[in-house]
């Protein structure tokens, strides 16, 4: 659980940093907002007919990740970022789990970063997109053309002023991105231009007493994905377990659809929300797929570990598969459902973080 926190405590840094500040108006923004309607709430565990019990290969236990992020397919490549001072960024060959290249220092040189928050991939032009906060940056690697001897150099693209909490961006297609924003559940434009607000209502009045009061949850205490065709995004929660829907049509997203699993029970003070000895832990890590999207999710309360399964749903969050890992912790993870792989940073005996995979 200890990375869990420490990303928590970074969150709530910056959104106490952030919503000091008065909301800007922002000119030729299209604005997307969510009708107040009456909303179904009932809150069920997933059930899933389908349980396979499947075991973690090592893949590289050899290198060991310090805090993984997500791990990315491009090629034969797997890349996977790392909050290691030394190199943020790992490059291994998917077949064998060689480590190729590992880059990256953290630092304030004209080469290194200084805040890696977020890491997506644009498997069509073969870029790899780092969201330095610190930079007020993302980062763009060339890894198509990238001869695999050298550490890779970037583009430094500067974020436009407008976009606020630069503290996760990711990337969807072409030029966009999805940023989150706590005057907005989110934004999706280009590093340039905010070019859409996203503005829903609170799906549970109960806990979430405004819009105010879930962007800030959702600021802290969630994970998200987006497919590879860019027309789907997902976001849950990592306390309770509701689930966010979106459908993304050319440069428009569509309201989206709650999945309602696991009730949160919160205590606030002030902006910030934490949990209680009743609180059931929710979404760890989310993947998405144009097929389905998939997630390690505790659902219970108190746990020690991180997640055991990877679960898969549907794109209206319907219970598909519940992959259970051995009781081996999963802390991120991809998908490769043409080779039927996952591929997973997982836990060995001693704690450490490794390179695995499983076969479906």
């Amino acid at each position: 659980m200890r990375k869990i926190f420490v990303f928590i405590s970074i969150f709530t840094i910056v959104v106490a940093c952030w919503r000091c500040q008065p909301s800007k108006q922002r000119d030729n923004v299209s604005e997307l907002t969510q009708t107040n309607k009456e909303i179904i709430i009932a809150y069920k565990a997933p059930c899933f007919t389908d349980k396979r019990h499947v075991s973690i290969q090592v893949l590289n236990d050899q290198y060991l990740f310090r805090y993984a992020h997500h791990p990315f397919i491009l090629d034969s490549l797997l890349i996977v970022g790392d909050m290691n001072e030394k190199a943020n960024i790992c490059i291994f060959n998917r077949y064998t789990g060689k480590l190729i290249k590992a880059f990256g220092n953290t630092g304030n040189g004209p080469r290194e970063l200084i805040t890696p928050m977020e890491f997506s991939v644009d498997k069509d032009k073969g870029n790899l997109y780092v969201n330095d906060y610190g930079k007020k940056s993302i980062l763009k690697y060339d890894l198509k053309s990238w001869d695999k001897t050298t550490v890779p150099s970037y583009l430094e693209i500067k974020l436009n002023s407008s976009i606020g909490d630069r503290s996760h961006i990711l990337y969807v297609k072409d030029s966009l991105f999805i940023a989150k924003d706590l005057f907005n559940r989110f934004i999706l434009g280009t590093p340039n231009e905010t070019i859409q607000e996203i503005k829903t209502q609170t799906p549970d009045p109960d806990i979430f007493k405004t819009q105010d009061d879930w962007y800030a949850f959702t600021n802290s205490y969630s994970c998200d994905a987006i497919a590879p065709s860019g027309e789907k995004y997902v976001s849950a929660t990592l306390f309770g377990g509701i689930l966010e829907i979106y459908n993304i049509k050319g440069k428009n997203i569509q309201m989206p659809l709650y999945r309602y699993f696991y009730k949160p029970i919160l205590q606030k003070k002030g902006s910030v929300y934490n949990p209680t000895e009743e609180t059931i832990y929710g979404f760890c890590h989310l993947h998405a797929t144009d097929n389905y999207l998939y997630a390690t999710v505790h659902g219970k309360k108190n746990p020690t570990s991180m997640p055991t399964a990877i679960w898969k749903f549907d794109w209206e969050g319907n219970p598909i598969t519940e992959y259970q890992c051995d009781n081996t912790p999963i802390e991120s993870f991809t998908v490769d459902e043409e080779k039927n792989k996952i591929y997973v940073i997982a836990y060995n005996p001693e704690g450490e973080q490794i390179l695995g995979e499983i076969n479906l």
